[in-house]
Parts: structure tokens; C-alpha cells; sequence
């Protein structure tokens, strides 16, 4: 939208995958997709593509997931959230980093099924947001 109020299709984005999150960074979009709408407990649901303005294309993936909940970039590096699934009581979730968008790494799993939002305060600290359905909610923080 070029003026907030009217909002058109982005044809190489329509169709495929259901996108849950994206982030901007250096010149690329990045979206993440899941399945909290068609697969809330599935796997193989949990990808990462770049967009350029003119094509899509995959750079990550997790088969033992649900979903990616979050994108986004702290101290140079992105970072993206995967977890179990939507309202999932059992099972856990992972952080992973990326120095280039491209190749991506485990940095952590965590004990709950889910992993929400990611949010950076004063690029001096990255908060994680999650929890289980119907137990409990967890906050981290990593400075």
C-alpha cells in the first residue's frame, strides 16, 4: 500500500504456504510460515522464504515443527522462533540465528511448546515470549 488504505495482492506471494510472520532485513523480506490455522498440531509446516520484490524463495526449514512465529534481526544477526504448534500442552521450541538470511543454526530449544513473539529493547536485549496451552506463559531474556 502506498497509502495505507488501499492494499493490493502481491501475486508471486499469493498461494502456498500460510505466512504467520515476516521481517525486513537488508533489502529482503522475510516471511515465516505454519500451520495455526490449517495444521495447529502438524509438522513440516515451519519454513522461512525470502522475497525480493519479484520472486520467492526458501531458505530454511524445520520438518519436526509446526510453525515459525517470529522473524527478527538483533545485533547484525536475524533470529526466528519455531515452535510446536498453536495451543499445543506438550512437546518444545527453538531459536535459531542466521548471519546472512541464509544459513541458519540452532542457538537454543526451550521447554515450552511455544514461542509466540520476539521483540529487541535498545538492541541491548532480546525478549522471548511463550508458554504451554492452559499451564503457563514464560518470558526470556537474553542481554
Amino acid at each position: 500500500s502506498a497509502d495505507g488504505a488501499a492494499f493490493s495482492d502481491v501475486g508471486a506471494l499469493s498461494g502456498g504456504p500460510e505466512y504467520q510472520c515476516g521481517c525486513v532485513w537488508n533489502d529482503l523480506m522475510f516471511l515465516g510460515t505454519g500451520g495455526w490455522t490449517t495444521n495447529r498440531a502438524g509438522t513440516g509446516l515451519a519454513f522461512i522464504y525470502t522475497f525480493d520484490g519479484a520472486s520467492r524463495t526458501q531458505v530454511f526449514s524445520a520438518p519436526d515443527r509446526n510453525g515459525v512465529t517470529d522473524i527478527i534481526s538483533f545485533r547484525g544477526r536475524l533470529y526466528a522462533t519455531v515452535d510446536a504448534g498453536w495451543e499445543t500442552p506438550e512437546g518444545d521450541s527453538a531459536i535459531y540465528e542466521s548471519p546472512d538470511g541464509i544459513a541458519w543454526s540452532l542457538l537454543r530449544t526451550f521447554p515450552d511448546p511455544e514461542l509466540r513473539h520476539m521483540e529487541v529493547v535498545d538492541d541491548a536485549a532480546l525478549v522471548v515470549y511463550g508458554g504451554r496451552a492452559g499451564g503457563h506463559g514464560v518470558i526470556y531474556i537474553w542481554e
